[in-house]
């Protein structure tokens, strides 16, 4: 039991140190983009508007995905990677 915790909570740490990391490359990434459009279009409100659309955008695409089925499978393999006895 105390391997399987330990093997859990490692996966955790690891999980939680890539989506940080993640979120302040796509943070950099996502004001970088919009400046960069605000320049070609003259104006970093537009720039900045573009980029929430995109987010926006991607954000619908995934939801709709989410719903379709795709929750119940994330769960499935985070049951199966706990019980998983392999490692």
């Amino acid at each position: 039991a105390y391997q399987r915790v330990a093997k859990f909570a490692g996966g955790l740490l690891s999980g939680l140190l890539v989506a940080v990391f993640g979120f302040g490359v796509l943070a950099f990434c996502s004001v970088a983009l919009a400046i960069w459009l605000g320049t070609i279009w003259a104006s970093m409100a537009l720039g900045f508007l573009a980029v929430g659309g995109l987010y926006l955008i991607i954000f619908l695409a995934f939801w709709f995905i989410w719903r379709g089925g795709m929750k119940d499978r994330f769960a499935l393999n985070i049951i199966n990677s706990f019980y998983d006895d392999k490692d």
